[in-house]
C-alpha cells in the first residue's frame, strides 16, 4: 500500500512540474552519457595508436652510422661511422642478452612486370628481420631460411607495392625483373597500420635477402643494423653492449650516442603507453565533471521540489492547527455558558426559597 502511494505520488509530481522532470532525465541522461563516450572513445583512441605503434616491431632497436663527438683511442672527433657486416657477427656472438641481430640496406628498384615498370623501394634484409619487423605474407609466404642462405632471387612486397606493379591482378607466383635479374613473388603481405615507421611505410616496401641485395648494388656492408633484446627490461643494457662492441671495432667512445644514432622502439612504446594512460585519465575526469555538472543541475532541482513540498506542508499544519483551536475555543465557550446558566438559576431558585420563608414568619 506504501509502495503504491509512493508511486502515485512521484507520477503526479512528474506530470505537475512536467518541465522540471524533464531537465532533471536531460541532467542525469547527458552525464552519464557523456562519461561512456569519454571513455570509450579514450579506450579505443588509446588502444589505435598503441596498435599503429606497434607494429613497427617486437621491442626493435635500430642502430645508423653517425658521426663522432669525442675523442677517443687516438681518433679526432668529427669521423664518420660506418658500419662492417663483421660488427652483425661480433654482436651476435658477444652479446647474449641480444635474441635477434639483423643487416639492413635500403633502396630503390625498377620493377618490369610486362612492358610495366615501376620504381619501388626494396629493403635488403636477413632472416631473424622478418620476425622483428612484423613482415608476414597473408597471400604466399615469407622468405624461408634456406632461401636466404642459397641467394635465391625470391621476393615479398607489401600490400601497396604490390597493387602498383600488378595493377591489382594475384601477385604471388608471378615473376618481376629487377635490374635485369628475375624475382620470383613468394609472397604479399596484408594491409599494415602502422604509424611509426623509418624509410616509409611497409605497405609500399619490397623484401629480398640481404645478399642478394648486395649482388644488386655491389655492395658489402649493411646500412642499418636491428637488433632485439632478449626481454623488454633489458633494452638499455642490449644497448649498451651493442654500442660497447661497434665502439670497441670502430675505435670511438661508448657513451658518444651521436657516432650511432638510434631508434629504440622499448622506450618509445613506453611512452605512448603513458600517453594513452594520461589520455584515459584527462577523458575521464573530463566525463566526471560532466556528469557532476549534470548532478549539480539535478540537486538543484530536487531541492527546490523539497521546498515546495514543505512550504505546502507546513501550510496544511497550519491549517489543522488553526482548525482544532477554533474547535476548543467552541467547546470552551459552551462549557462556560452552561455553567453560568446553571448558576442563574440556582440563585433564582435560593431567591424564591427565602422569600417564601419570609411570609410565613410575617403572617
Amino acid at each position: 500500500m506504501y509502495l503504491t502511494e509512493l508511486v502515485q505520488q512521484s507520477w503526479t509530481a512528474l506530470r505537475r512540474n512536467r518541465m522540471r522532470s524533464v531537465l532533471t532525465m536531460l541532467g542525469i541522461s547527458w552525464g552519464v552519457v557523456s562519461l561512456v563516450l569519454l571513455l570509450a572513445f579514450g579506450e579505443g583512441l588509446g588502444g589505435g595508436i598503441l596498435q599503429a605503434t606497434s607494429n613497427m616491431g617486437n621491442n626493435v632497436i635500430v642502430l645508423w652510422p653517425g658521426q663522432t663527438s669525442m675523442q677517443a683511442g687516438g681518433q679526432r672527433a668529427g669521423r664518420k661511422i660506418h658500419y662492417e657486416y663483421e660488427d652483425i657477427e661480433a654482436i651476435r656472438d658477444e652479446v647474449p642478452i641480444i635474441r635477434a641481430v639483423s643487416a639492413e640496406s635500403v633502396s630503390d628498384f625498377g620493377f618490369k612486370a610486362g612492358t610495366r615498370v615501376v620504381s619501388i623501394q626494396t629493403r635488403g634484409i636477413e632472416y631473424p628481420y622478418s620476425a622483428m619487423r612484423k613482415i608476414f605474407a597473408a597471400d604466399g609466404r615469407n622468405i624461408e631460411e634456406a632461401e636466404f642462405a642459397s641467394r635465391k632471387a625470391v621476393v615479398v612486397l607489401g600490400n601497396a607495392a604490390a597493387k602498383r606493379i600488378f595493377q591489382g591482378a594475384p601477385a604471388v607466383g608471378q615473376t618481376v625483373l629487377i635490374k635485369g635479374r628475375s624475382f620470383e613473388v613468394v609472397g604479399v603481405m596484408d594491409i599494415k597500420i602502422q604509424d611509426s615507421m623509418y624509410e616509409g611505410p611497409d605497405n609500399e616496401q619490397a623484401f629480398i635477402p640481404y645478399e642478394v641485395f648486395n649482388e644488386l648494388t655491389n655492395a658489402k656492408d649493411p646500412q642499418m643494423i636491428l637488433f632485439q633484446p632478449i626481454s623488454a627490461d633489458l633494452h638499455s643494457q642490449a644497448l649498451l653492449a651493442a654500442r660497447n662492441v661497434i665502439g670497441r671495432r670502430h675505435h670511438f667512445e661508448p657513451k658518444d650516442t651521436k657516432a650511432t644514432p638510434e631508434w629504440d622502439t622499448v622506450e618509445s612504446g613506453q611512452m605512448m603507453r603513458a600517453f594513452t594512460l594520461g589520455l584515459d585519465a584527462l577523458l575521464g575526469i573530463i566525463g566526471a565533471l560532466t556528469l557532476g555538472v549534470g548532478g549539480v543541475g539535478v540537486m538543484n532541482i530536487m531541492l527546490v521540489s523539497v521546498t515546495e513540498r514543505t512550504k505546502e506542508t507546513e501550510g496544511h499544519w497550519r491549517a489543522a492547527a488553526t482548525h482544532s483551536y477554533s474547535v476548543f475555543d467552541r467547546g470552551a465557550g459552551a462549557h462556560v455558558y452552561w455553567r453560568r446558566l446553571g448558576r442563574g438559576r440556582l440563585v433564582a431558585a435560593n431567591g424564591r426559597h427565602s422569600s417564601h420563608a419570609a411570609l410565613q414568619r410575617v403572617l
